[in-house]
């Protein structure tokens, strides 16, 4: 009897050695996956917070993109914007030239639209249709840079049309001596003239003009005419001619 209790005992230790061995070796790997679990935590909640940094970041740079953007289109004080739909250009303008007054003049084919200002009556602009052709009218001081035919920039360099008056046509180009090449705020390249006093033609003390290429079939060119002006009225047309934009 004493043999078969000493067995007893020794099998009930040895079963209960046992089940602390399971039981300490699932209490391990339950600590061992609230670990994982922890680290994954913290990982994704460190990659959460990273990307929100990120994503800051580029809202930042984004707000300064636009920022910037509005800084390079703001209007300067003093200054107005005109549209010409017609012709697919905008432009800025001193408010003290007053509202712009625009008029079309129906040619025998083609029209030809000028612009005047209600306080400046000495600045044209506008363009002329390809088909434009006059009819009676004269010639005005304003025309030379509103046709597309009238002037080109070729290598850099402003060349203006000489024209056979008698069959109404241009005959050959030369270089033009008072001009330049300048490139507008939106990087466009127009053409620059200038002349000074007299102009017996012209009847002008001062004539200033810019002309652009457009993209538009009907109206390829659009120029801008100022007569009459000194230095400062100059500086201020080349601004206004640099402010040319293509809509």
């Amino acid at each position: 009897m004493k043999s078969q209790k000493g067995s007893l005992d020794l099998n009930l230790i040895v079963a209960l050695v046992l089940v602390l061995a399971v039981a300490g070796f699932a209490f391990m790997r339950i600590n061992q996956a609230d670990e994982i679990v922890k680290d994954q935590e913290a990982t994704f909640s460190n990659s959460q917070i990273d990307q929100i940094s990120l994503d800051d970041s580029r809202e930042d740079e984004e707000a300064n993109e636009d920022s910037d953007t509005q800084e390079d289109t703001t209007v300067p004080e003093g200054w107005a914007v005109h549209v010409i739909d017609e012709v697919g250009v905008s432009f800025m303008h001193p408010e003290t030239w007053g509202k712009p007054v625009p008029t079309i003049y129906d040619g025998i084919t083609g029209t030809d639209l000028s612009i005047t200002f209600s306080d400046n009556e000495n600045v044209v602009v506008g363009s002329k249709s390809v088909d434009l052709t006059h009819g009676g009218r004269g010639g005005a001081w304003s025309d030379t840079y509103e046709s597309y035919e009238s002037w080109r920039i070729l290598e850099g360099i402003v060349q203006t049309a000489v024209w056979d008056t008698q069959n109404n046509n241009r005959k050959s180009w030369i270089d033009s001596e008072t001009s330049d090449v300048l490139m507008t705020d939106s990087g466009l390249d127009i053409a620059f003239f200038a002349s000074y006093p007299p102009n017996d033609f012209l009847g002008t003390q001062t004539h200033f003009g810019a002309g652009l290429k457009t993209q538009n079939e009907t109206y390829p060119s659009f120029g801008m005419s100022m007569k009459d002006g000194n230095e400062s009225d100059e500086a201020i047309f080349k601004q206004v001619a640099q402010s040319l934009s293509l809509n």
